[in-house]
């Protein structure tokens, strides 16, 4: 059943009654509907006006290991590390290793994808780490600004993660978060769904905010200072 409802996109939502109607007219009802949709979040444009978003790209880089072992010893602990490049500021470019011969490297910024093309082909070309290498794979996609003013609950709707911009300004994580809201998301579901009242919803909205607005807000301004 799960298989079949992915096949169809979700077209049309009334967060009042419960009622779902995907592409091909078909309606399903539920007491709680979850946003968890992602940064393109079709559920958080019902309750919000557009993202504000990084861009962010990367890729998967395999090197050569014997030239490798001249640079680095490959029986070391592996490190994420970062580069603050002042054209990419309040971004970042990460280099987190995920074998002995593999890399992801990637950045978010302001940039437009061609500008941070040109800024990971030049990383590439002048870290010793890659003088011997080859792009696997290229990913680019958008990561969302946190919005203190962004609703998460409205009726029957709550929003996670991407679709809530839960994530942290100043590094666009957001793993760590996502798991915790997800557990005051469940709270709250619980208890709605207990009472038969959906007012308990709210409780979501209000306990994220008082576990990380002040932390998230500190982090929007430390980012405009960058």
């Amino acid at each position: 059943m799960l298989n079949f409802f992915n096949q169809y996109k979700v077209t049309y939502i009334d967060s009042e009654n419960g009622i779902i109607r995907c592409q091909n007219n078909m309606e399903v009802s539920a007491k709680v509907i979850v946003g968890a949709d992602g940064s393109k979040s079709f559920v958080s444009s019902l309750l919000n006006e557009k993202f504000n978003y990084f861009n962010a790209s990367q890729y998967l880089v395999e090197i050569n290991t014997s030239s490798r072992a001249n640079i680095i010893d490959t029986n070391a602990v592996e490190f994420v590390d970062l580069f603050a490049i002042s054209k990419i500021l309040p971004g970042f470019l990460w280099c987190i290793p995920t074998s002995d011969s593999s890399f992801r490297v990637g950045l978010f910024s302001n940039n437009s994808y061609k500008d941070q093309k040109e800024i990971l082909n030049s990383f590439l070309a002048t870290d010793e780490r890659f003088k011997e290498s080859s792009i696997i794979e290229k990913y680019h996609g958008k990561i969302p600004i946190f919005d203190k003013n962004k609703k998460i609950v409205k009726d029957r709707i709550l929003l996670i993660g991407d679709a809530a911009s839960q994530l942290k300004p100043t590094t666009g994580g957001g793993l760590v978060i996502g798991f915790d809201t997800t557990n005051l998301a469940k709270d709250a579901i619980i208890k709605s769904l207990d009472n038969d009242n959906i007012n308990f919803l709210k409780d979501y909205e209000q306990n994220f905010k008082k576990k990380y607005a002040k932390e998230l807000n500190y982090q929007i301004r430390v980012q405009k200072n960058s």
